[in-house]
């Protein structure tokens, strides 16, 4: 397996982590018509996948560099 697969492969992974956090947050906006305090937590519990993804990001993007 060379880098550039894996770089690759994780900045998938990372771009896809923080399309599902985006996706579920403005789900629940729409369902609940306002932010409340539900929404606010919700957004809390998601924060650690929208931050995973942006560090799979880099680190594949590190990755590929080299490749260039």
């Amino acid at each position: 397996m060379n880098m550039h697969f894996i770089g690759l492969t994780l900045e998938f992974a990372g771009t896809l982590l923080i399309s599902i956090s985006v996706l579920l947050v403005h789900s629940r906006v729409v369902k609940e018509h306002k932010i409340d305090e539900s929404v606010v937590r919700q957004i809390k519990k998601e924060k650690w996948v929208t931050v995973s993804g942006i560090i799979l990001i880099i680190i594949g993007y590190l990755l590929q560099v080299p490749e260039l």
